[in-house]
C-alpha cells in the first residue's frame, strides 16, 4: 500500500460526486438575493420580476378560491338548516293530524 502522501483522492472524490446528488434544483433564495444574478436563472431581474408577479397572482387566486369555497360551505350549511326545519315542521304537522 502506498504512503498517504502519494495517495491521489481524485478518484474517490469523483466516485463520491457521481453517487450523490449534490446540486439542489429548487433555489428559493435565488429570487431574494440579487448577487446571485448570472448564477441562477431566477435571479435575473426580468425573471425575478415575472416570478414575483406570478406569485402575487397565484396568491390572489388562491385566496379568492378559498373565500369562494368558504362561502359555498356557509350557503350549504344554511340550506341544510332550512331543510331540517322544514322536515321538522312537516313531521309535526303529520303527527298532529
Amino acid at each position: 500500500m502506498p504512503p498517504l502522501s502519494l495517495w491521489d483522492p481524485r478518484n474517490a472524490v469523483l466516485s463520491w460526486t457521481n453517487e450523490t446528488c449534490l446540486r439542489v434544483k429548487d433555489t428559493p433564495k435565488a429570487r431574494e438575493q440579487s448577487w446571485f444574478k448570472g448564477v441562477f436563472a431566477e435571479a435575473s431581474q426580468t425573471q425575478g420580476l415575472k416570478r414575483v408577479l406570478q406569485d402575487i397572482e397565484n396568491n390572489k387566486a388562491e385566496k379568492h378560491s378559498k373565500n369562494r369555497q368558504f362561502k359555498k360551505i356557509i350557503f350549504i350549511h344554511k340550506c341544510l338548516k332550512i331543510l331540517l326545519l322544514l322536515c321538522l315542521i312537516t313531521n309535526c304537522l303529520l303527527n298532529n293530524s
